[in-house]
Parts: C-alpha cells; sequence; structure tokens
C-alpha cells in the first residue's frame, strides 16, 4: 500500500510553481518545524548555517518542504552512530565561481555504503526492510521539475551530505 500510495502521489503531483524568495527565513521556519515534529527543542540537533547570507532560490515552496521532510528524515533515522543522537546541519552558501545557491543537508552518521552509492535514486531500491526505496527518487524528480539537481556528495568526515544545487536566480 505505502509503494502504491507513493507512486499515485508522485503522478498527481501538481505541477511545481516556483517562487523567488529568501532561503534563510524559509529554513529556519522549516527547521523550527522540523524540531517541534521530533521533540527536539535544542537547536543543536538541527542547524542551520548561513543565515546572514541573502541567497533568493527559484523553487516551489512545498515541493522544497516535501523534499527538505524526506532528506531530514532519512538524516534523523539514519544519522546515528554509537549511541549518539543524530545531528543535523542545513547550510547554505554559493558555489564559487557561479555564486549558484546551493544547500546541503547533513548528517552525523554512518554514510552511504558503496554498495548502495550505485543505486541510490533509482526507484524501489532500499537498504531498509520498511521502506518503499521511493523517498530519493521522488527528491530528485521534484528537484528537476524546479530545474534544480540534487546530489549525493562524499563527505570530509563521515555522515552523509546530499545538495540541492538551485537554478540560477539570474536566469528566467
Amino acid at each position: 500500500n505505502t509503494i502504491i500510495e507513493s507512486i499515485l502521489q508522485l503522478s498527481r503531483r501538481e505541477r511545481a510553481k516556483p517562487l523567488e524568495f529568501p532561503l534563510a527565513p524559509w529554513l529556519v521556519e522549516f527547521a523550527a518545524e522540523f524540531r517541534r515534529q521530533y521533540g527536539q527543542a535544542d537547536a543543536e540537533s538541527l542547524l542551520v548555517e548561513g543565515i546572514e547570507t541573502t541567497l533568493i532560490v527559484r523553487f516551489d515552496p512545498a515541493q522544497l518542504h516535501q523534499v527538505l521532510w524526506n532528506l531530514c528524515t532519512n538524516g534523523w533515522r539514519y544519522g546515528s552512530t554509537g549511541g549518539q543522537h543524530p545531528r543535523l546541519v542545513l547550510r547554505m552558501g554559493e558555489a564559487p565561481p557561479s555564486d549558484i545557491p546551493y544547500l546541503d543537508i547533513i548528517d552525523n552518521g554512518p554514510g552511504v555504503s558503496p554498495e548502495a552509492l550505485a543505486h541510490l535514486f533509482e526507484p524501489f531500491f532500499t537498504t531498509n526492510a520498511k521502506g518503499t526505496g521511493l523517498g530519493l527518487f521522488i527528491c530528485r524528480e521534484l528537484c528537476q521539475a524546479n530545474k534544480a539537481r540534487l546530489n549525493y556528495l562524499p563527505h570530509e568526515t563521515r555522515g552523509c551530505c546530499f545538495r540541492i544545487t538551485f537554478s540560477d536566480p539570474r536566469r528566467r
């Protein structure tokens, strides 16, 4: 049932209605909502970095919420090791030399295994017996519908880093 519901949701989703908006205040609000949902009043559980920047992004806010919620939930679920509490970081910035805005979603977990890496965004691929394998696939599809890219970046030390590279706000 979950797989069927996910497929129907993907096929019925409304067309992207991208809007230009400042990312920092939107992310601060998202982080507060996510912390409330997971009972984490501690700001250290989900940090937002780069809020001093004035990044303007072009994305459907409802679809960005869906993408981030899924990525953060995955990070929360798989991002703890050795009895540590999961810790998520949402880091925004501009990629040099083009200054195109990006958002990194980083967790402190064990990272993605080399075996799973090759299949990460494929539909129905999952390492969780209760998963559908559609979450990352849908996230990538929603990003593409908004002319953005979703990629996995190897993290310097450990954990996962997914990067949303937004469309260039200077181009329509």
